[in-house]
C-alpha cells in the first residue's frame, strides 16, 4: 500500500532543481509505504536521488528508471507476506533498478548514454532502524540531533571533476555500497546528489547542506517540503566573484525525518558563506518559528 508523502513537521521531502543547465537529469523520490500484516501496519519511508551521468536525454531516462523500478521494488516487497530485513529489502531494491536501468538500456538507440547513479534509503518508522544502497558520487550523511554530521557512503568518484567511477547502466559500473542505519528522534537522514554537496567543486559541505535545511525547517513551522525547496531555490542564484554559479549542476535533495521537531541545533559559522544573514553564534529553535 503506497500514500501521499507525510506533510508532518520533520518528516520526508525531496527537491529538485535544473540548476543553470538545460536539461535535469536529475530524479528524486520520498514516499510513505505501509506494510501491513494481519492486524498490525508498520509505515516505511523511502527515499532516493538519481543522478544521470554525462548530460544526454538517456541519462535523464536512466534516472527516471532506476526510480521507478526501485520504488516498485520496495512497494512490492512490503506488500507480502514475507517479513524481510531492510538491509535485504535495499540489496533487492538496487538490484531491481541495476536490471531496469540495464533491460532500458539496452533497447535504446544510445545504449552508453543510458547511466544514472542511484542512492536510495528505507527506513521503518517504528524502529528507526533502516539501510541504504548507493552506486555513484551522491552523499549519504545523517544530521543527528544536537550532534555532528555522520556520513554513511563514500561518493564513488575519480580524482578529474565529473568523473564518476561506480554507476548503473547498459552493464554496471562498480559495486554499490550497502550499509544499514539507525535514526533517533530528532535525527535527519540526507540523500544529495553531487550538483549540491561537493566541498572540493566550491560546494556545499555534508555539515553547510544539513544545517541550511535544518535552519529552514525551523522557519516553515518544520515542514522538510518548503526547507528543501528553499535551500535549492537559493543555491541556484549563489554566484562566484566572476559571476559564474557556484552550483553549476542539476540540484536534488531528498530527507527523511523523524517526526519530532528538535529542541535545539546550532547553525555553524559555514552556513553563513551561503548568504544566509544570521549571526554566526545563532541558536535555532521551535520559538524561532
Amino acid at each position: 500500500i503506497s500514500c501521499f508523502r507525510d506533510e508532518a513537521p520533520w518528516r520526508t521531502a525531496v527537491a529538485t532543481d535544473v540548476g543553470p543547465r538545460e536539461a535535469n537529469n536529475d530524479a528524486g523520490m520520498t514516499e510513505t509505504i505501509l506494510r501491513c500484516e494481519h492486524n498490525f501496519i508498520e509505515v516505511f519511508d523511502f527515499a532516493g536521488v538519481f543522478d544521470g551521468v554525462g548530460g544526454h536525454l538517456e541519462a535523464g531516462q536512466a534516472a527516471e528508471t532506476a526510480m521507478r523500478c526501485s520504488h516498485d521494488s520496495a512497494k512490492a516487497q512490503l506488500g507480502g507476506s514475507e517479513r524481510i530485513d531492510e538491509l535485504i529489502l535495499v540489496e533487492r531494491m538496487m538490484k531491481s533498478a541495476c536490471n531496469g536501468v540495464c533491460r532500458e538500456a539496452r533497447s535504446s538507440n544510445s545504449p552508453d548514454h543510458f547511466r544514472t547513479t542511484a542512492t536510495l534509503a528505507l527506513v521503518s518508522r517504528r524502529t528507526g532502524h533502516g539501510a541504504i544502497a548507493s552506486i555513484g558520487d551522491s552523499e549519504v550523511f545523517i544530521r543527528r540531533s544536537g550532534g555532528p554530521v555522520e556520513r554513511l557512503a563514500v561518493p564513488q568518484r575519480g580524482t578529474e571533476p565529473h568523473i564518476v567511477t561506480a554507476c548503473l547502466g547498459p552493464e554496471r559500473l562498480g559495486d554499490p555500497q550497502f550499509e544499514r542505519l539507525r535514526l533517533y528522534p530528532g535525527d535527519l537522514l540526507f540523500l544529495v546528489t553531487d550538483g549540491m554537496v561537493q566541498p572540493d567543486m566550491g560546494r556545499m559541505t555534508a555539515d553547510q547542506a544539513a544545517s541550511a535545511v535544518v535552519f529552514e525547517a525551523t522557519r516553515h513551522s518544520g515542514l522538510m517540503s518548503e526547507a528543501v525547496q528553499t535551500v535549492i531555490e537559493a543555491n541556484t542564484g549563489i554566484t562566484d566573484v566572476f559571476g559564474i554559479p557556484v552550483f553549476s549542476d542539476n540540484q536534488t535533495m531528498a530527507v527523511v525525518g523523524t517526526g519530532y521537531s528538535p529542541e535545539q541545533f546550532v547553525v555553524p559559522d559555514a552556513y553563513l558563506s551561503y548568504g544566509i544573514p544570521q549571526c554566526a553564534s545563532h541558536v535555532a529553535t521551535e520559538s524561532d518559528n
